[in-house]
């Protein structure tokens, strides 16, 4: 009895431990775990992506988030950027809904032009913020305003 207890303790972890977080201290890797579970709650869809393109999110000093695909075509890792950390919670799971989309159209060996694919990506990342309970109006007026960009410059 005391192990199912324990292991039903530990299963909201297991689940999320799937995605491997490097670990740099400044409490990043709680915030994409925070992010991965605020994904998981909010968009079942959004979630299935996320957890069947990456196998990692990295930190890097880029100017923007970004991906590294999988070669072989497999999981790919998230290269998310020091700035969006330090955007809080909700953007870092906006990031890893708009970077797992890029990853999946890569897995599936999907060629867009690429102002389409970021197009896409930043129409799924809006679907999935409208959907967040409490999202700052920033972000979802961000991904607008990336949306209008991108079409107004097709």
């Amino acid at each position: 009895m005391r192990t199912i207890f324990i292991v039903l303790m530990l299963l909201p972890t297991l689940l999320s431990a799937q995605i491997k977080v490097d670990d740099v201290g400044d409490g990043w890797k709680s915030r994409v775990d925070s992010a991965i579970q605020l994904i998981q709650k909010v968009s079942p869809d959004a979630w299935a992506l996320l957890d069947s393109t990456t196998n990692k999110v990295e930190f890097w000093l880029g100017d923007r988030s970004s991906t590294r695909p999988d070669p072989a075509f497999g999981k790919g890792t998230i290269l998310l950027a020091v700035d969006d950390i330090e955007l809080g919670v909700f953007n870092v799971a906006a990031v890893l809904v708009h970077e797992s989309l890029h990853l999946s159209f890569h897995q599936k060996k999907l060629r867009l032009e690429a102002k389409q694919e970021e197009l896409t990506a930043y129409l799924w990342e809006l679907l999935f913020l409208m959907q967040v309970p409490g999202c700052p109006f920033w972000l979802i007026h961000n991904a607008e305003y990336q949306i209008k960009t991108i079409y107004s410059d097709k």
